[in-house]
């Protein structure tokens, strides 16, 4: 894969996808699968959305730093609930990862896709902070629903934020979860259903009760 990390747009398949990054569909070998890297004005990017940042935990950071942060967590996952890191370039800070045949939530028209997809994205996050990893930006944006429907995929962890607290920052995942499935859908009952899947599935009494808190 040196040479797609090299030389990305000579494999290109698709436009940019809609994102804060660059990120695109490449073929190599007869297999699609997406690259990220950083663009030029990425270090501004970066600091609107730490000024932006309602919970104060974003960490003011590069986009290169960021990059690495999400290499290293996607690494660790090795393929579980979010997509498998392929290679990554921590030099030139381009990533790339498998393809995975889905559709994003903001795309999603049928109501019970939309719950399929919030269930599964809540079992995501139950089983990636087992793992001591924090998504940060725990947007339901961020999920995508396999063409099958039987998972659901967190594709960003490339911002860097305090993880200090470790319980409190598993709990700031699930609220931005919970708020932001309101906020895209405007629709209570979905956003109930989100707060009834973590409930259900999510143990650890000390990261609930904070989320309780703020919910």
């Amino acid at each position: 894969m040196n040479e797609v990390l090299r030389n990305p747009e000579n494999y290109r398949i698709g436009p940019n996808y809609r994102a804060s990054n660059i990120v695109f569909p490449v073929m190599y070998k007869g297999e699609r699968f997406i690259i990220k890297r950083p663009r030029i004005s990425g270090d501004l990017t970066y600091l609107y959305y730490y000024l932006r940042d309602d919970n104060g935990n974003r960490i003011l950071s590069s986009s290169k730093e960021g990059m690495n942060e999400e290499a290293r967590k996607l690494k660790i996952l090795n393929g579980k609930y979010a997509p498998k890191l392929i290679d990554y370039d921590p030099n030139t800070a381009v990533e790339c990862r498998e393809y995975i045949d889905g559709e994003d939530f903001r795309k999603l028209k049928r109501y019970n896709d939309k719950k399929s997809a919030i269930e599964l994205a809540a079992l995501g996050i139950r089983e990636i902070h087992s793992r001591d990893i924090i998504l940060g930006d725990a947007t339901i944006k961020n999920v995508i629903l396999t063409k099958d429907k039987n998972k659901a995929l967190w594709i960003d962890f490339d911002g860097v934020f305090d993880e200090e607290n470790i319980n409190e920052a598993k709990a700031r995942d699930i609220i931005k979860f919970i708020n932001t499935t309101y906020q895209l859908t405007i629709d209570e009952t979905l956003k109930q259903h989100a707060v009834d899947s973590i409930s259900e599935l999510y143990k650890n009494k000390k990261v609930m009760d904070f989320v309780r808190l703020f919910i």
